[in-house]
């Protein structure tokens, strides 16, 4: 009876520890990190044409590459994703001398939704995605609820009403007019429209800061708010006087298309009660929210029409443009090169101008002017754009170069305007041949030179070539002893000549070895010569500082190779810090020779255990 109860103690006991075991393996592979998509949304309430920050918060991914970032279409509202984020945080942890690294990364994939009816909206689901691994949000619902417009308020977003071109300067602006009786009550106001929304399709220019004291508006957008200065002035509409904040900007679109820009909105906060506070100071016990909407707006943009276009064109589009060139030199000889310098001037946009290609009759003839294939990119500098382009003349008949046409098209006109350049002087001189005369001249007559003597005792004649055969003793040598009379010089020739070769090959050896070190042992020796060091140096120090040293110095050491536990290591590591930190240790004292010997002992022996594991 006894055994049977025995047996099934036994057998529960094994099922309890099978299943431990099976939560604490459950419990190890959930502790993995694996990729994740939380979904955070703004603080309701939510209101329509009132845009909305998504931010889509992912966990578990390698830090590169980049994840993509999407999301489901949402009935009721327009989605756009605005930027991803990455942020990068490592943990170092130290425990027993061990020290351990983790890196993790967090994006958080900012998203933009603007809801154009009321209800209940669906969001999501959200995916990020990399390297083929998705992580996907759960599907949220929001609710929207519609404002009423408020009369006191209004927005406008001052658009061209006509097409504009790519490349094109135009002005925008947006005004926003306060009803005067509303301006004291006035909190928190928020601007948004699509159009400071857009970086990749309408491109601003730098705008100057605001000074202090001076009037701005601040419109809202998903990478911060931007501050633009701005003129207030007073308006009335229907006998009711308004306070109208203007604020204009200069706007270059760089691709064409139809741009629907949706409604600009603002919403505010009016308190409508007012307490006092303990310093007799007013402060909102009350608010109301105040909401207003622009109308439905569209940009268009189109490229420079291609009918009529001359082959001067270069892309510049605006008015009033000019065109120089200038040559850095007038005279030169044919196929000489010369730096051409092509300065455009104009009221638009520099940074789409280029150069036409200035190939053919009515520009640079090809049997005249040879020219690079590739166009430089150019430079602005100080409101012109700079082109500096080598050409080579061909022509030894040329005199000038000619006039260079450059054109642009102008928006307002709607049509294409044609500049020209002034003619250069230019003197062709032909190109100089060299020939064997050039090289190797003919002595002067004149010129007095001492003639050697010939064989035979006669002079040579001043004109008569020195370097001549004839005469000239043509026989072969024989005598062993007068070709071999420098002999030692020879052998000590012929040993530098083979010898240096093999030094050279010595030397790339070395280098090449050295080179090839793995950087990693590298930085395990010099710890491992800098740690012996200490340890050497601990033994003149008194005996707790000595022992403090010691022991930190073979925790370094230990920490190289961070598997290998050694009992007598891990004794002498106890005994110096119980005698470092002990509150009754004598500091005066030297440390014990024992100690520091066994120290060192341990140490090289360590040192050695790192160097056989490097080979």
């Amino acid at each position: 009876m006894g055994d049977g109860s025995t047996d099934r103690k036994r057998r529960s006991a094994v099922r309890l520890l099978s299943l431990l075991g099976l939560l604490v393996w459950a419990g190890a592979a959930s502790a993995q990190v694996s990729p994740r998509a939380d979904l955070k949304i703004a603080q309701a309430p939510y209101y329509v044409g009132v845009p909305i920050d998504l931010h889509l918060q992912v966990e578990g991914f390698e830090r590169e590459p980049e994840p993509r970032c999407s999301g489901a279409p949402v009935d009721g509202g327009s989605l756009d994703l605005v930027g991803i984020v990455p942020n990068v945080t490592t943990q170092v942890t130290i425990i027993n001398g061990r020290t351990t690294r983790t890196e993790s990364a967090t994006f958080i994939c900012r998203f933009v939704l603007t809801p154009s009816r009321s209800g209940n909206l669906r969001l999501g689901p959200f995916v990020a995605a990399q390297a083929g691994i998705e992580a996907k949000s759960p599907v949220y619902s929001i609710p929207v609820q519609t404002l009423t417009p408020d009369r006191r308020v209004r927005l406008k977003l001052l658009l061209p009403e006509k097409p504009v071109f790519v490349g094109q300067r135009i002005e925008v602006g947006i005004e926003w007019w306060l009803a005067e009786d509303l301006q004291d009550s006035v909190q928190n106001y928020e601007i948004h429209s699509r159009l400071f929304e857009m970086p990749d399709t309408f491109r601003f220019i730098q705008d100057t800061q605001p000074v202090r004291g001076q009037q701005t508006l601040a419109i809202q957008t998903a990478s911060g708010e931007k501050v633009l200065s701005a003129e207030v002035e007073s308006r009335s509409d229907l006998g009711r006087p308004f306070l109208v904040v203007k604020a204009q900007r200069t706007l270059v679109a760089l691709h064409p298309g139809e741009f629907d820009l949706g409604s600009a909105t603002i919403s505010l906060n009016e308190v409508t009660r007012w307490q006092r506070d303990f310093f007799g100071g007013r402060r909102p016990s009350n608010t109301r929210r105040v909401f207003a909407r622009d109308s439905d707006q569209k940009l268009v943009v189109r490229e420079a029409p291609k009918a009529n276009r001359p082959a001067s064109f270069g892309g510049a589009i605006g008015r009033g443009f000019s065109f120089e060139v200038t040559a850095d030199r007038s005279v030169v000889q044919r196929g000489d090169p010369i730096l051409l310098t092509f300065t455009v001037r104009g009221e638009g946009g520099l940074e789409n101008v280029g150069l036409p290609p200035f190939e053919g009759n009515e520009a640079l003839p090809p049997d005249s002017f040879s020219l690079a294939s590739e166009r430089p990119a150019g430079e602005i500098v100080e409101g012109a754009k700079i082109f500096r382009v080598p050409v080579r003349v061909l022509d030894e008949s040329l005199n000038e170069i000619p006039a260079l046409p450059y054109s642009w098209f102008d928006p307002e006109l709607g049509q294409y305007q044609t500049a020209y350049s002034r003619p250069i002087a230019l003197v062709v001189r032909p190109a100089q041949l060299i020939s064997a005369a050039d090289v190797v001249a003919a002595q002067p007559a004149e010129t007095k030179i001492a003639t050697p003597e010939t064989k035979d005792g006669s002079r040579r004649q001043p004109g008569e070539s020195v370097f001549s055969l004839s005469g000239a003793d043509l026989s072969i040598e024989l005598d062993r002893s007068r070709l071999l009379r420098d002999e030692g010089s020879q052998t000590l020739g012929l040993a530098f000549m083979y010898g240096l070769p093999l030094l050279a090959l010595a030397a790339s050896l070395v280098y090449r070895r050295r080179r090839n070190r793995d950087p990693e042992q590298l930085r395990i020796r010099a710890i491992s010569r800098e740690q012996l060091a200490r340890i050497e140096a601990a033994a003149s120090k008194p005996q707790k500082e000595a022992l403090g040293e010691i022991a930190s110095a073979l925790r370094e050491l230990a920490a190289l190779k961070p598997r290998s536990a050694d009992p007598a290591r891990e004794a002498l590591l106890a005994e110096c810090d119980a005698v470092f930190y002990s509150p009754g240790a004598e500091s005066s004292t030297r440390a014990e020779e024992s100690l520091v010997e066994r120290a060192r002992t341990l140490a090289s022996e360590l040192v050695e255990e790192l160097a056989r594991s490097e080979t």
